[in-house]
């Protein structure tokens, strides 16, 4: 049976979520920021479980905008990231300790990263459709490559293939296409063996699902 949410518990939960929200705008780590909202220790430590939501995810639409007007030390970590800068490095320049810094997956990244992202991307005309073009463009690489003139010419510069810049780009979609496939593919082999005191083939089933590395 379940029993209705009284008016001045749903508001005391939604300030919660908001102090929750505010905290991660400061910069704050989920722990911290649960804690701090007045979540208990065992939600604050599984925040993204059991505190976030479709009420956070509400409140963080609302607040992202106010911090592209500030430095804080998410926006500059995605920053760095935007540069091109390791993991690491982008958060012991945002200003995040070391510890956070050598997990940020887990320490640092969460719905403030996630929102700023999208919003430099999204400023930057970046979307899917764009990166793809790329990627494709890559795949047909070239270089120039001077070649000697006959008797009495000049070098010229043709366009020859890049066979290095195209072999890392197949390995970039692939990764993309791999990371976007719905379920692993499954891997179905035959193993036969034979030995002379066996007086018939010994065949096997064996299937397994592919792991990614």
């Amino acid at each position: 049976m379940e029993y209705p949410i009284e008016t001045g518990e749903a508001q005391s939960i939604q300030r919660s979520y908001e102090l929750y929200v505010e905290g991660l705008m400061a910069g704050k780590t989920r722990y911290s920021a649960g804690i701090d909202a007045g979540f208990t220790k065992y939600r604050a430590s599984h925040a993204k479980r059991l505190i976030e939501g479709p009420e956070t995810e509400e409140l963080m639409k609302t607040a992202t905008p106010r911090t592209l007007s500030g430095q804080t030390r998410s926006e500059r970590y995605v920053e760095g990231l935007m540069d091109g800068k390791s993991k690491a490095q982008a958060a012991l320049e945002a200003g995040f300790s070391e510890s956070q810094a050598r997990n940020p997956s887990e320490r640092i990244e969460g719905p403030i990263t996630d929102a700023l992202m999208r919003s430099s991307l999204a400023k930057a005309a970046i979307n899917l459709d764009v990166l793809a073009w790329k990627v494709r463009a890559g795949l047909d690489a070239t270089r120039p490559l001077i070649v000697p003139g006959g008797p009495g010419q000049g070098p010229n510069v043709q366009q020859v293939e890049d066979y290095a810049t195209q072999f890392r780009f197949i390995q970039h979609a692939h990764k993309l296409l791999r990371d976007a496939s719905p379920e692993p593919p499954r891997i179905s082999m035959r193993l036969a063996a034979v030995g002379s005191n066996e007086p018939k083939q010994r065949i096997t089933e064996y299937t397994t699902d592919y792991h990614k590395p």
